[in-house]
């Protein structure tokens, strides 16, 4: 398989793995999880505003593809559409989830917001973590770990986001992407997509 034909996949199956969530269709919203939708929003705006640009490269598999891109506001959030969507904020997802506030993380100096299934192992996002240093809004990290399985296919997703502060504020500076899919009766393919931000 050609490196552009694996990443040409890679993006068709990122693009699935963000679509299946029927939940995420819903335009009513709830206020009970964190507002990841919220967030992504705000770092849209930031990014488009401060000409902002993105390193990004993907192995599929073990082939390689790497690529530099600036977008306006419509193409950073096509890009973030991934990371938006685990928002939990949705009606079917009301009281489906536990939250644990406050953690300690034994790793770092940071705090963690703990969110994870009730009892659905249905749910395709399995937790939710977010780091953060003494309060929410000095947001470091967010983890995000995804997974589905039925006859036909299995994919699990483990996605990092990076923050930092620019010009005073909370920025998204980098994303980790690393994930699996299987589809039955063909190989599993491995990827990883990693992305640097650079802001002028």
């Amino acid at each position: 398989m050609t490196r552009v034909a694996s990443f040409g996949l890679f993006v068709l199956w990122v693009g699935i793995i963000g679509s299946c969530n029927t939940a995420g269709s819903e335009k009513q919203k709830i206020k009970e999880y964190y507002n990841l939708d919220s967030l992504i929003s705000k770092q849209i705006m930031k990014l488009a505003e401060n000409n902002a640009r993105l390193y990004k490269k993907a192995i599929v598999n073990g082939d390689t593809e790497e690529k530099q891109m600036q977008f306006d506001s419509a193409g950073w959030a096509r890009e973030l559409t991934l990371f938006r969507e685990a928002d939990l904020n949705k009606p079917a997802f009301s009281n489906a989830y536990s939250v644990k506030k406050g953690e300690k993380d034994i790793h770092s100096n940071l705090f963690m917001d703990i969110f994870t299934p009730v009892n659905d192992e249905a749910l395709r996002i399995k937790v939710i973590r977010i780091y953060y240093l003494n309060e929410i809004n000095s947001i470091k990290k967010i983890e995000i770990v995804k997974e589905e399985e039925n006859k036909l296919f299995y994919s699990s997703l483990h996605i990092i986001l990076y923050f930092d502060n620019f010009k005073k504020e909370v920025a998204l500076q980098s994303y980790l992407i690393e994930g699996k899919q299987k589809l039955r009766l063909k190989d599993t393919i491995y990827y990883t997509v990693e992305g640097r931000i650079t802001y002028p």
